[in-house]
């Protein structure tokens, strides 16, 4: 089951970190590839482990959208600090 959740975190990172890199006109894919996983993984992880309650009765659905958000969150904060765009 661990693992089926983390492969859902990257894959919900690396396609958010994709069209991230599409939105932002940039050559540097792997930034925001890495951006979206690791914002995808670290915050999911977190909401996980302090045992944050999100609303959502589905799963795969809850899983996915708090892998998004982090994931959203991170691409932008890389945007925001990247100091060659």
């Amino acid at each position: 089951m661990a693992q089926e959740l983390l492969m859902y975190w990257v894959l919900v990172g690396l396609a958010i970190g994709l069209i991230g890199a599409f939105l932002f006109g940039t050559e540097l894919i792997w930034r925001y590839l890495a951006a979206g996983v690791a914002g995808s993984v670290v915050i999911s992880f977190a909401i996980a482990y302090f045992g944050i309650d999100v609303p959502i009765a589905n799963w795969l659905v809850r899983q996915l959208s708090v892998a998004a958000a982090g994931a959203i969150f991170v691409v932008t904060f890389v945007r925001v600090v990247d100091s060659s765009a």
